[in-house]
């Protein structure tokens, strides 16, 4: 399960990106942005929430019908 949805990303390409750190709270997210552009500001950063994949949607699906069941 991820626990940490909020991510900074660092911006290649219109389509592409690359996760510099994740975070529990978009504010939290939002600090380590900030931090960034003052320290990188020719470099590209954005917020992004990031959902986990499928397989991840379906191991928490999974977990909470057996946890149920208990």
């Amino acid at each position: 399960m991820n626990d940490k949805p909020w991510a900074v990303a660092r911006l290649i390409s219109p389509s592409q990106w690359i996760i510099i750190g994740r975070y529990r709270s978009r504010s939290d997210a939002e600090r380590h942005l900030k931090l960034m552009h003052q320290t990188v500001s020719k470099i590209q950063f954005e917020v992004v929430f990031d959902l986990p994949n499928n397989s991840s949607i379906d191991q928490i699906l999974t977990n909470s019908i057996q946890s149920r069941q208990n």
